[in-house]
């Protein structure tokens, strides 16, 4: 199992000026078995910070009470890991179904600075791969990989002993844990 957010937690607080996008999660989000859906009634926001939008979760708040970047979950097969330091970023490519595609679509479409110009946004997926990159700490191996197996709850981050990033390799199958930044 592999633990991968496509742009890291952000370190700093979101501007103040929240962008709502709906009051309830849109239809089709990602959904189980394959992936996890933000819980039906939850609220979302959009929120500016720096020069991306991140999607927070108004339901969910840290043990200070802000809210908290709303996160999902997607199962596939690694066709591709660069997750070794001293690469321009951390990527992992993995194949899910079309459909698990169309749902992450359906989130970024709602996103402020969405645009469906032929060159206005460049989407993560060709074909059903699908592309899940972090920038973070690129000076060393990328970091947050766990190994899930024979594990009864994923959620239970105690249970999960660390995996070595040159453990993912093409064909191993992963659960990816990530945020949607645009």
């Amino acid at each position: 199992m592999a633990k991968k957010t496509s742009a890291g937690r952000a370190s700093k607080k979101p501007g103040p000026n929240p962008i709502p996008s709906t009051s309830t999660p849109p239809p089709g989000l990602p959904s189980s078995p394959n992936s996890s859906a933000v819980p039906p009634g939850t609220h979302i926001t959009w929120r500016r910070h720096q020069a991306k939008f991140l999607l927070f979760d108004l339901n969910s708040k840290d043990e200070n009470g802000k809210i908290q970047v709303a996160e999902f979950k997607v199962r596939g097969m690694v066709s591709s890991a660069f997750l070794d330091s001293s690469q321009y970023s951390h990527t992992i490519s993995i194949n899910i179904s079309l459909t698990e595609i169309q749902k992450i679509k359906d989130i970024v479409c709602k996103s402020p600075p969405y645009t469906d110009e032929a060159d206005g946004f460049r989407w993560p997926f060709m074909g059903t791969e699908a592309k899940f990159t972090s920038r973070d700490n690129l000076d060393k191996p990328y970091e947050n990989l766990w190994d899930g197996r024979g594990l009864a709850d994923l959620d239970d981050y105690e249970q999960r002993p660390s995996l070595s990033a040159s453990a993912i390799e093409p064909g191993t199958s992963v659960l990816i844990e990530y945020t949607v930044v645009t």
